[in-house]
């Protein structure tokens, strides 16, 4: 687990995958995600006229193009700066609903085993459903405990949801620059801080 945690952490970036049939107006899409994305975006250009693309896109959703998905890592802002994970929060980021899109919704719950920490696991079983993925990350562990920090986590019990989106102009009128923004593309995900790392070591 902890293995897995620490490469899930080396390599955790926004995925950003850009479905085209090579139009005009998908190459312009193409040509502003590239603009706005960062070290941080991972950009996947795919192909509509692709058999096995156009298959991802029906499950996905896609029903014209450009559309633009992003998958990202986000921290429930009860878990931020709050008393911690609760029901409600958590459903209004999704947990418990079906995702849009068809792919899970990874649920990461960061644990020190305590007491609270287990009430807070038990909640997210509770409300999931078939959309979500449980990953239980144990905060005692190095690997996990430098992912959680390069995640903002601060505190325990915290869940951390990752999922798959449209950007929110791809469910209307097409790619717009302030909306792919909002969606965090060229919006760096913070680097871990190596050089204190390596003096705890």
């Amino acid at each position: 687990m902890a293995q897995q945690a620490a490469a899930a952490y080396r390599t955790r970036k926004r995925l950003v995958e850009v479905f085209s049939a090579g139009c005009h107006a998908c190459e312009e899409t193409i040509k502003m995600v590239r603009q706005l994305a960062c070290d941080s975006c991972e950009v996947q250009i795919l192909d509509m006229k692709e058999r096995e693309v156009a298959t991802l896109a029906r499950n996905l959703g896609v029903r014209s193009v450009p559309t633009v998905i992003v998958t990202s890592s986000k921290l429930a802002a009860c878990c931020a700066s709050g008393p911690g994970p609760d029901e409600a929060t958590l459903r209004r980021l999704g947990v418990g609903q079906p995702t849009q899109t068809g792919r899970k919704r990874v649920i990461e719950v960061f644990s020190a085993g305590c007491h609270a920490c287990e009430e807070s696991i038990q909640l997210v079983r509770r409300i999931a459903c078939n959309s979500c993925e449980i990953k239980v990350l144990d905060m005692r562990d190095r690997e996990v405990a430098t992912l959680a920090k390069s995640l903002g986590v601060r505190q325990v019990p915290a869940v951390v949801i990752t999922s798959t989106e449209f950007a929110a102009c791809c469910a209307g009128r097409g790619p717009e620059a302030s909306a792919l923004k909002i969606a965090g593309l060229g919006q760096r995900i913070p680097a871990r801080d190596s050089a204190k790392e390596t003096s705890q070591a």
